[in-house]
Formats: C-alpha cells, sequence, structure tokens
C-alpha cells in the first residue's frame, strides 16, 4: 500500500493499492466501521456519532460557510448537532477524494448541495464534480460518501450477515434542514 501524498511526495497523503483499478476510503467510530469501494474513480467516507457535537456554536464558526452557517440558523434547535453532524460527515468524505484533508478548507466548501464543483475546492487538482451522498447510519450516527464518479447503487453487509444490494438507488439529495436528522 502506498500513502505518497500526491501534493508533497510525503508520507501521509490518501492510501492505495499501486497498479490498482479500485479505490477505496475508511471511516470509524466507537463500534461502527465504514469501507467504500469503487471500481471508477476516487471515493471518501466517513461516518461521526452525532453526540459527540456538543458546541454547536463553535463547530458551526470553525468548518462551515457562510451560507451554511446561516441556513444552520433555519434547523430547529434540537436538530442542530444532527445537521452539523451530517454536514461535516459530508465535508470529511469530500476531503478525503481530494487527498488535501483539512488542507481543503472546511469552511470553503459548501456541501448543501449534491455536488461539489472542483474550483470549490482550493488546491485541488480534479477537473470534475464531487458527487455527495449521504448514507445509511446506526441510530446517532451520521455518514456520508463522496466520488468523482456519479454512484448508482450501494451494497450494505454487516458481519455476520449478507451482503444485501440497497432498496434504492443512490441519489445526491441536498442537505435541508429536516434530512439527515432523524433516527
Amino acid at each position: 500500500m502506498l500513502r505518497e501524498c500526491g501534493y508533497c511526495g510525503g508520507p501521509h497523503g490518501r492510501p492505495r493499492f499501486p497498479g490498482a483499478t479500485l479505490d477505496y476510503s475508511v471511516s470509524h467510530t466507537d463500534g461502527w466501521l465504514v469501507i467504500a469501494v469503487v471500481g471508477r474513480g476516487l471515493v471518501g467516507v466517513d461516518v461521526e456519532r452525532v453526540d459527540r457535537v456538543r458546541e454547536v456554536a463553535g463547530l458551526a464558526d470553525a468548518i462551515l460557510t457562510p451560507g451554511e452557517r446561516d441556513h444552520l440558523g433555519t434547523v430547529p434547535g434540537p436538530a442542530r448537532g444532527a445537521w452539523l453532524a451530517a454536514a461535516w460527515t459530508r465535508k470529511e468524505a469530500a476531503m478525503k477524494v481530494t487527498g488535501l484533508g483539512l488542507r481543503a478548507g472546511p469552511r470553503r466548501l459548501d456541501v448543501r448541495a449534491g455536488t461539489l464543483g472542483p474550483q470549490a475546492v482550493p488546491r485541488w487538482s480534479g477537473s470534475g464534480p464531487i458527487h455527495l451522498y449521504d448514507l445509511p447510519a446506526p441510530a446517532g450516527h451520521r455518514c456520508a460518501l463522496a466520488a468523482t464518479e456519479p454512484v448508482g447503487s450501494i451494497s450494505v453487509a454487516t458481519l455476520g450477515g449478507s451482503a444485501t444490494r440497497a432498496a434504492t438507488k443512490c441519489r445526491t439529495p441536498a442537505l435541508a434542514s429536516g434530512h439527515g436528522v432523524e433516527d
């Protein structure tokens, strides 16, 4: 496995297998592990616990664009932590795709729509959009996937279980005030 950074050559880049035609991303929190694998393009995934979002105002100032902060103000108080966690998982997944991590500048990535244009990610050399998807997550968690190629469907497997095709096709919904806040 290679971890060479595509920007500076350091040993902290996106993990990849030399010569492989697939790409993958991994995220975990507590007892949950998410692994995303695609056969074309690049992928990033993130999963987070909603209850870890304790200081909504401070975190919002640190990671949201001005438009996202304005939108957060319209979200009912009890749902703000969940909305912020959903926005963060989208940002983290997108930053993983770019290989820039936090250098991509989360305060510059407006993830309310279903895609990010390449111009939306400073210093990223990608030429096409980043597609954003909210994934099913355990109660009290949010999970998102970002990919440089559209994702038509997902398969979900649990340890001890068998893989099943997701009942619905993937789509890139807007991150609305109520989206992603139900448990």
